[in-house]
């Protein structure tokens, strides 16, 4: 064997064995990090369940929310959690829909689009208030805040929830 060859492979055997034990523990936290925000959105009354995933430096958490009298409420204290802990995040709510909510809901969403670029509320909620008159839904609400328009139809067992992003001179979205 060559003079220092038995040093050199054992540096080099253990540099690797070094970074294989730092990739696993840094895996091991993440996946503690990441579990301990699902547990900690599945608190927050309203919400059924939640899920995690990453690709690349992001991350899509997945929201289930049952029916409940304030979607906005429930979905903020939901991105409050998750803004808190993640950089840049997606998140897609689930919700119950069906065909017939679905239907009502392609109804409103020009109104709702026009209001979020245009900032005509009242115009939008006319609208809605109009087309919803026939509908035989058990409740509606749309909410708004700085950064969305929140609709919310509920109809039987079935509910429907939306995020309209609104078009404002804000930076900082959640």
């Amino acid at each position: 064997m060559i003079p220092g060859a038995r040093r050199y492979k054992n540096a080099v055997l253990s540099f690797v064995l070094t970074l294989l034990i730092l990739a696993g523990g840094f895996k091991a936290y993440q996946g503690v990090y990441n579990n301990r925000t699902i547990e900690d959105v599945k608190q927050i009354h309203g919400v059924l369940d939640a899920s995690i995933e990453k690709s690349g430096d992001s991350y899509t958490v997945w929201v289930k929310i049952g029916k409940v009298s304030n979607f906005k409420d429930v979905y903020t204290k939901a991105r409050d959690v998750i803004k808190a802990r993640y950089g840049k995040y997606n998140i897609k709510v689930v919700d119950n829909r069906d065909s017939v909510l679905e239907n009502i809901y392609y109804g409103i969403h020009f109104a709702i689009y026009e209001a979020a670029v245009e900032g005509n509320f009242l115009d939008m909620k006319r609208e809605v208030d109009k087309e919803l008159a026939n509908n035989n839904l058990d409740s509606y609400k749309i909410f708004v805040d700085d950064y969305n328009v929140y609709v919310q139809l509920i109809k039987g067992s079935k509910y429907l929830y939306e995020i309209v992003p609104r078009q404002t001179q804000k930076t900082g979205a959640p």
